[in-house]
């Protein structure tokens, strides 16, 4: 029984990859024909970092977690964004 469980894992798991590489060949193929535009923005990570624990707080009071972010103050994160149709 358990040689059929971790075959039925396995089996899962290649249709997993099986489908992403689908989904980043359809991509790429989007991206050399140029359906898809790309625009660079730079943002400080540290800023950035602070903002979403900040939009977190009401959640996390009510927990017992804590974090500590560790970043210096200028860190400027350069981010290639594509924008493409929906698959």
């Amino acid at each position: 029984m358990e040689y059929l469980d971790d075959m039925i894992s396995a089996t899962d798991m290649f249709h997993n990859n099986l489908e992403t590489v689908v989904d980043l060949v359809e991509r790429f193929k989007m991206l050399s024909s140029g359906k898809i535009q790309m625009n660079e923005r730079e943002i400080n990570l540290y800023e950035y970092l602070h903002a979403q624990m900040n939009a977190l707080k009401p959640e996390l009071r009510e927990s017992s977690h804590k974090y500590c972010i560790e970043c210096p103050r200028i860190l400027i994160w350069s981010l290639i964004h594509l924008h493409y149709p929906k698959l």
